[in-house]
């Protein structure tokens, strides 16, 4: 994966408001974009951190699934691992019947600050399975 592959989609930063000196949690939020991409890298960096602190929350892929109707509600969610903060994490998300989603980050609540950069991937599409079963029939052709 060459790094000019990957295409810079959003940065967002947020700060938890304090009202009558108490501070309000960041709450989730939407990144505002639409992706297409099964590849993304999310970069999740704190100022205000604690040198314990390891994890930056987490991101929920939204697809819009009008076969579900759960609830009156066709939006069905997957959550991905816990991030890591001050570094990027590559997660790699399931698109189903070729659906574009949207993320929608879970910032911890104690976080004062959070900025959320993500990178989509734009590069060659593979498939390891395949380039893998390429390789073994070739292999068997060998033999005949």
């Amino acid at each position: 994966m060459m790094s000019n592959a990957w295409r810079l989609r959003t940065t967002l930063y947020k700060k938890a408001v304090t009202s009558n000196d108490e501070r309000i949690f960041i709450p989730a939020f939407d990144t505002g974009k639409t992706y297409s991409s099964e590849l993304i890298a999310i970069g999740i960096s704190v100022i205000n951190s604690y040198d314990n602190w390891r994890y930056g929350g987490y991101v929920c892929q939204e697809l819009n699934l009008s076969c579900f109707g759960y609830l009156n509600n066709n939006k069905a969610f997957y959550r991905s691992g816990n991030l890591l903060i001050n570094n990027v994490s590559i997660l790699k998300l399931n698109l189903l019947s070729g659906n574009s989603y949207k993320l929608r980050y879970f910032p911890p609540t104690y976080f004062a600050d959070v900025r959320i950069q993500v990178w989509e991937y734009q590069g060659e599409k593979f498939d390891l399975l395949d380039e893998q079963l390429k390789r073994i029939e070739s292999k068997i052709e060998q033999l005949y």
